[in-house]
Order: C-alpha cells, then sequence, then structure tokens
C-alpha cells in the first residue's frame, strides 16, 4: 500500500517592538530590580511566534495514511538545526523565539495566592555571602562546591539547615537542590577517571560516598520529580551539554534522551545549564545553551518556571509568554561579583505565568540607620548620618558605583566591602 506524507511550514515576521540590540540602553536591558543588568529583554530578536504556534506547527508533520483504517506516525525527521552548533542553531532559531516582558510585583509574600519561590546557583562555596529573603522554596541550581570537596558540600548543607531554621535573618520553608558539572564527586564513575586532572596527585581523591551523604537538609534532585508546598511539581536535572571534562556532561547529540524524561506537568524546571538563547550568553557573546533542552521546554513541557546557572555572566531573567527563564548564578565570571537571590512568586492558579518579585520598601533615613544598627553593619552609619539617601536608591539596578560615590565611601575599600555585604542583606529584608 502506497503512504503519502504531509508536511508544513512556518514564517515568521518582525515585531514593531524589537529593541535593536546594538542601541539598547542598559536600562532597557535590566528586568525588575534584581541590581545587575539582566538579559534578553532587549533582544534584537523576539518574534512573534509563541510556544503554542510551534507547537501547531510540529502537530502539522503528523503522518496522514490513505488508509484510513491505519494511521501511520510519520518516520524520523533530521533534525533541522545543526544540535552541535550553537552559533548556526541560533542563527536560524532565534526568530522562532518570543521575549516579552515578565510580569512583575513587590511587596511581602501573599500566601493565599502565591508561593515565593528564591533562586541561587553557581555559589561556589560563597553561599553566606548570598541573603535570602522570606520564601517557602529556596532553589539552588548547582554548582556549591568548585571540585565536589566534601568539606563545602557539609557546609553548603549546614547553610541550609540554618535557613530553615530561620538563623540567617529570613526563614526558608524548605530547600530544593540539584548537582552542576562543578559538582565532580556526585558523579563517581566519572570522577575516578578525571580527578587527577583537579587535584594534585599527591592530595588523593575525595571521598566521594562522603560528599554525597553529606548534603543534605534538603531535597536533592538527580533526574527526579518531586512535589513541594501547594502541589508544585518540581523536576531537577545536573546535565548539561559536553564542557571540558567536568562532571555531568553529556555530548549534544546525546542530551536530548536526558530532556524528554522531563515529564510534561512539570510546574518548576531546575537544570544547571540554560537552553539555547535564554540566559546562555558568554562573556564573548557566544550562545552556549542547549538546542534540546529549548525544544523540549517549549514544545512540550512548558514549565512556568525554569532555573538554572552555569554561565556566570548571564545572570537575570526573560519570559516567552509562558515560561520564566531565571538565570540565579550567585557569582560573576570572576567569582568575585556576588549577584542577588532572584524571587519569584508562583500563583496558585496554574493558568497564570510566574512573577517576578521586585524588592520595595518606605524606610527613611532613620529607619535606615536602624536597620544598619541592627542588622551588623552599624560601621556604615556615619557615611549616612552625612547623606540623605532611600532605600529603593541604594538597590536601584546597576547603581552601586553612584552609591558609594553620593556616600563618599568610595575611596575607602573596606567601606565598599562593608556596603556591599549591607545592601545585599538589606535587598533581602526588603521582599517582606
Amino acid at each position: 500500500m502506497s503512504k503519502f506524507w504531509a508536511t508544513g511550514s512556518q514564517s515568521s515576521s518582525s515585531d514593531d517592538s524589537t529593541f535593536d540590540d546594538a542601541s539598547c540602553t542598559d536600562s532597557d536591558r535590566t528586568v525588575g530590580s534584581l541590581g545587575y543588568s539582566s538579559f534578553e529583554i532587549a533582544e534584537d530578536e523576539p518574534p512573534e511566534a509563541s510556544c503554542r504556534q510551534l507547537e501547531s506547527f510540529n502537530e502539522s508533520f503528523r503522518a496522514i495514511s490513505i488508509d484510513t483504517s491505519e494511521v501511520t506516525a510519520s518516520p524520523a525527521r533530521p533534525p533541522t538545526l545543526p544540535v552541535d552548533d550553537t552559533r548556526v542553531a541560533w542563527a536560524r532559531a532565534r526568530h522562532t523565539q518570543n521575549f516579552v516582558p515578565p510580569q512583575r510585583r513587590s511587596g511581602p509574600p501573599d500566601p493565599t495566592r502565591y508561593t515565593r519561590i528564591a533562586c541561587i546557583s553557581d555559589t561556589h562555596g560563597y553561599h553566606k555571602n548570598i541573603a535570602v529573603p522570606n520564601c517557602d522554596i529556596l532553589i539552588h541550581g548547582g554548582d556549591f562546591t568548585n571540585f565536589g570537596e566534601p568539606e563545602m558540600v557539609e557546609d553548603t548543607s549546614r547553610y541550609f539547615a540554618e535557613l530553615q531554621r530561620g538563623e540567617r535573618g529570613a526563614r526558608v520553608g524548605s530547600v530544593v537542590c540539584i548537582a552542576g558539572n562543578h559538582e565532580l564527586t556526585f558523579q563517581p564513575e566519572h570522577y575516578e577517571k578525571v580527578w587527577r586532572q583537579f587535584h594534585h596527585p599527591e592530595s588523593g581523591p575525595y571521598d566521594c560516598q562522603r560528599a554525597r551523604e553529606a548534603l543534605n537538609n534538603c531535597t536533592y534532585l538527580e533526574d527526579e520529580s518531586y512535589t513541594a508546598k501547594n502541589g508544585i511539581k518540581v523536576y531537577g536535572s545536573p546535565w548539561q551539554p559536553e564542557f571540558h571534562r567536568w562532571a555531568f556532561n553529556l555530548p549534544r547529540t546525546e542530551i536530548g534522551d536526558k530532556w524528554r524524561a522531563i515529564p510534561d506537568d512539570t510546574d518548576v524546571l531546575v537544570t544547571h545549564g540554560p537552553p539555547l538563547g535564554r540566559g546562555d550568553r558568554t562573556g564573548d557573546g557566544q550562545r552556549v545553551g542547549c538546542l534540546e533542552l529549548m525544544r523540549q521546554i517549549q514544545g512540550h513541557v512548558r514549565p512556568r518556571l525554569h532555573v538554572f546557572g552555569h554561565v556566570h555572566e548571564s545572570y537575570g531573567v526573560s519570559s516567552d509568554g509562558t515560561t520564566l527563564y531565571v538565570n540565579a548564578s550567585s557569582v560573576g565570571r570572576d567569582y568575585e561579583k556576588h549577584n542577588p537571590c532572584i524571587v519569584v512568586d508562583l500563583p496558585h492558579d496554574p493558568s497564570i505565568p510566574a512573577v517576578l518579585v521586585e524588592p520595595s520598601s518606605s524606610m527613611q533615613q532613620d529607619d535606615i540607620r536602624e536597620w544598619l544598627r541592627q542588622n551588623g553593619h552599624e560601621r556604615l552609619v556615619p557615611f549616612f548620618e552625612r547623606q540623605e539617601v532611600s532605600a529603593d536608591f541604594l538597590v536601584k539596578p546597576d547603581n552601586f558605583g553612584e552609591v558609594c560615590c553620593v556616600l563618599g565611601l568610595h575611596r575607602s575599600a573596606k567601606a565598599v566591602a562593608d556596603l556591599k555585604a549591607a545592601l545585599m542583606d538589606l535587598r533581602a529584608f526588603m521582599y517582606g
């Protein structure tokens, strides 16, 4: 019996509201009051196509049999995008992407309408420098160590316990954590082959069992799901496209199997690496995200929130109207800059997208000085007595240099370091 196959095609057009990447300002690129410039909102490629339009497009490739008594599945089609060449893949895929401003709100948690989620990643041992606000769930996107050191795992675990006991200035309901490529000891069979490349041979390898057993006081996910507060379904996976000889690496041509295992009813997806085109731009401008992950997220799973890290330089958020993408990398490319925690409210109504939460406060000058005294930053009080500043000015995006100059402490390295720590704590306090 002869079979005939029907195919479809898709076209895209430019949007009048598209930002020009070469001309947009830093403020155009900023999403919310995150303290650092965010990514993607001011891309030059926001298209009209939505994820659901893409799904409709994919459905048009179904096989159509002349024999109505039998419907035959379409034969495997060769990929239309080169999964192992991100430059070419993005050049072809960028016009299928929808970049829209995320929904925003400010104010304290509202447990009648939202589940509050705080997002961090890539802390690399600096976890205690990242102030976390009150939240229902803290998500860590991996790379909490440098090389999988058991001692660093133990310290991270103690930190999680302190947060959940309310001992660090805020109370965290629960913690969800995945591994990243730096957690070498969490993939023992791989670590056994490569440890000499990461440690001096005379020191010997780390104890993988000790490292893995040290991570408690959290829900650790490795290609598995977890039902969190309010029935939120979280799926976590540590994999990323092959990157030198780090842990949880797979070739780009093989990693798709990992993403196809993500359940379609996932509300919150946590991976270590980013999808192609979302929080994946390196310092030299290259896109290094995973095409197969992008396909799975937008074509099948459509989670309301996707949390990841790995590419430190692309810290920030973007949205395609269905999924809020959060690159929560807590340290910068040089491991020196410490990025604030990103906070999201997930509505109880599953039809409503995730909401980016912005810090806000009506604190006056006297309130700020009193807060500094009560929270261990009394050394900064004299600077705030010389100059009137508002709390919102202090945490305004990309404003740290101006704050230092206004307060007159830019000539003192110690005072600058103290101010960084104070503003990190103040930002967390301003989430309520």
